[in-house]
């Protein structure tokens, strides 16, 4: 007697049916598992795809989770942020291995449904995972969860040979966390730098403690750290959407079974799951679920109107002719007022200099209607365009494939610009798709925006 949807008795045969079968749609490739090979099987449904293209442009988490079938293969889960704040999964990768290579292929496979590279990934710190992520999408960073840092960090601490275990050493243990946690606000490469330095005096008794140090953190410093994040990343620091959707998976649709065979894995993560999410849409867009994302649009959208009715566009001075850099006063102390550039959605606030768009920028953005002062965004990101070239601020990289280097006006570094992809690393082209380097690409080069569409959708 066959239970529920199994095709056979055995899980194999009924896992090869249901995939060549009722789920053939959804199965973007299949490896069958084999003496030499290992299994593979790689997911996604149409409304994944849909997800994908409308919210994976700038951040995907990928992750992997056990315990979810008998074979304990691991479940690896591409997710990303609705604009709800949600999580929403938008592939699914099963694997009878971890290994680079067989998530590489995986990977590949995958890589042709993005519209585009995402811009970056969140990860856990595993190797194996970074590394495939780096070989199938070079144009991406990989960023490390925040969160698994510092568990990283605590555990390593808590061992001997650290030579600060111990009750009796909790208190360097503490100095040390905190450190981290100021390495990782750091909006500069050079403010990371400066408080390394520091850390490595500070604790160099501790040899140890150095070495792990500046063997498995200083080098990747950018993918944990704010410095290396200043960009729209959906101001997400950790995995925990995903790591939400795992609990949801295990204890909700699968009922809190674990040795669950492969077929019924298949049909919960491709039926039942895609239900769930299909009714938290309609309850979304009935205006039934808080929307988090566009209540924190309108708290900095509310705090910057605040400012416009207290006066504030009277005290706001340009600092130069040639760009348009302006002096916003800071609303708590009179005495400070923060550099703000919106052609490269900078301002030296402490919100600003994680990338985020803050009031500062959002307050420029209103005045643009009040004053012709306050130009569009697109006028001054020719003139920034224009005062790059002026300057020599830029590096061309690549005259066939058409990429320069950018230098920062604003002491942000350097972004890479890729004009064949229409592509740059700069946070104003993750806000709005356009930005001063591509411009000047274009001028460099060249191209009409015409022909730059018609490059880009052949790209892809």
């Amino acid at each position: 007697m066959l239970r529920g949807k199994h095709l056979d008795k055995d899980d194999c045969k009924s896992t090869e049916k249901l995939l060549a079968g009722p789920l053939k749609d959804n199965v973007v490739f299949y490896q069958p598992l084999g003496k030499d090979q290992d299994l593979i099987i790689v997911l996604q449904t149409e409304c994944m795809r849909k997800d994908l293209q409308d919210h994976g442009s700038n951040i995907v988490f990928f992750d992997a989770t056990h315990c979810v079938n008998q074979y304990s293969f691991p479940l690896f889960t591409l997710l990303v942020r609705d604009d709800h704040g949600h999580g929403v999964p938008v592939a699914y990768i099963i694997t009878s291995s971890e290994t680079q290579e067989t998530l590489t292929l995986a990977l590949q496979r995958l890589r042709p449904l993005f519209p585009k590279p995402p811009r970056c990934f969140m990860v856990d710190k595993d190797m194996s995972e970074i590394n495939a992520l780096n070989d199938v999408f070079p144009e991406s960073d990989v960023l490390l969860c925040w969160y698994h840092v510092l568990q990283a960090v605590v555990r390593w601490l808590m061992k001997s040979d650290s030579g600060v275990s111990g009750p009796q050493n909790s208190s360097i243990r503490k100095e040390i966390i905190d450190y981290f946690k100021k390495m990782k606000a750091c909006p500069m490469k050079a403010d990371f730098d400066r408080v390394a330095k520091k850390f490595l005096k500070e604790f160099s008794h501790y040899k140890e403690l150095c070495n792990y140090f500046q063997r498995y953190w200083e080098p990747i410093s950018h993918r944990w750290a704010d410095y290396g994040r200043c960009y729209n990343h959906g101001n997400s620091e950790t995995n925990n959407l995903i790591e939400r959707f795992f609990h949801r998976l295990k204890y909700q649709f699968l009922s809190g079974i674990r040795n669950r065979r492969l077929d019924d894995l298949l049909d919960v993560l491709l039926c039942k799951t895609e239900t769930y999410f299909q009714v938290i849409k309609h309850l979304q867009s009935a205006g039934r679920m808080a929307n988090c994302v566009a209540m924190k649009l309108e708290e900095t959208f509310n705090k910057a109107t605040r400012m416009m009715e207290k006066g504030w566009i009277d005290h706001i001075t340009r600092e130069s002719l040639e760009i348009y850099v302006y002096n916003v006063p800071s609303e708590q102390d009179s005495s400070l007022s923060y550099r703000t550039c919106p052609a490269e959605c900078f301002c030296s606030c402490p919100v600003g200099l994680k990338g985020e768009e803050c009031k500062h920028l959002v307050l420029l953005d209103i005045l643009k209607d009040k004053d012709d002062a306050f130009p569009e965004l697109a006028l001054q990101l020719e003139a920034h365009a224009r005062a790059v070239q002026d300057k020599g601020h830029f590096s061309v990289c690549s005259e066939v494939k058409m990429e320069i280097d950018v230098e920062s006006l604003c002491g942000r570094g350097t972004y890479h610009t890729d004009l064949e992809t229409y592509s740059c690393t700069c946070c104003t082209f993750s806000y709005h798709g356009i930005c001063p380097c591509l411009i000047l690409a274009q001028q460099l080069f060249g191209m009409t925006i015409n022909e730059k569409n018609l490059l880009f959708c052949e790209s892809i």
